[in-house]
């Protein structure tokens, strides 16, 4: 760590570098303080004695009290030392703060990261169900549509059984209507003899009467039941009508 720049000692008549005896102690501890002589005055904040600073604010003799300038010294190492503690206190409380805003920037950047992630995540489940809806709307047309072919079948299965029931029952009573006229019972004769009185032994009787009338009335029938009594209704006419014919 970089050092306070010297701080020399104000003395106008400047500080002796030997003693009476030659010795060079006093000198030398001034360099290892890093003091230099007749330079610049010692600041205002260096917390030294009052009686330091008004010798160092006198000039000094040639020969002077060297403790006092051993304090001075002293003075000026203690104040290196606390100047060089702060500095060091500083930085280190400048390198926290310049980790723990690191870490903040780290956190935020991780916090950033999950919320994008969760972002992702979320619009990827939207698009899952926007596409399950799809397919579920897709499947519910394609249903809809199969059930309508279905219906549509069945009505034209349904159309095509009552025509040809229809078809039956027209050929039915054609075919009755032939064979009724073949024996002679056609037009007003025939209703004439539909209508005879149960009273008279010797007309058709209204049993066998009863019969034909039968025969014209289940037509209305579904087929396969119109087909099975049009077939035994004719079969009973048959013997009707030879039974009558037969008598008379």
């Amino acid at each position: 760590m970089a050092q306070p720049p010297p701080l020399p000692l104000p003395t106008p008549g400047g500080l002796a570098r030997t003693t009476s005896s030659g010795s060079m102690s006093t000198y030398a501890a001034l360099r290892h303080a890093n003091f230099q002589v007749n330079r610049t005055a010692v600041p205002e904040d260096i917390a030294l004695p009052e009686t330091v600073r008004a010798a160092l604010r006198s000039a000094l003799p040639t020969e002077h009290d060297f403790k006092l300038e051993e304090e001075v010294v002293q003075q000026w190492i203690r104040y290196q030392k606390t100047k060089a503690a702060e500095e060091e206190a500083a930085a280190a409380a400048e390198a926290e703060a310049a980790a723990a805003a690191a870490a903040a920037a780290e956190e935020e950047a991780a916090a950033a990261a999950a919320a994008a992630a969760a972002a992702a995540a979320e619009e990827e489940e939207a698009a899952a169900a926007a596409t399950a809806l799809a397919a579920a709307a897709a499947a519910d047309a394609a249903e809809a549509e199969e059930q309508r072919r279905k219906d549509m079948e069945k009505s034209a299965t349904e159309r095509a059984i009552r025509a040809a029931e229809e078809e039956v029952r027209r050929q039915q009573a054609e075919d009755l209507a032939e064979m009724v006229h073949s024996m002679g019972m056609t037009g007003s004769g025939a209703s004439r003899d539909l209508q005879v009185s149960t009273d008279d032994d010797d007309d058709f009787p209204s049993q066998h009467a009863g019969l034909v009338q039968e025969m014209m009335s289940i037509t209305a029938g579904s087929s396969a039941v119109c087909k099975e009594k049009l077939r035994q209704a004719n079969f009973d006419l048959q013997i009707a009508i030879s039974a009558f014919f037969d008598g008379t």
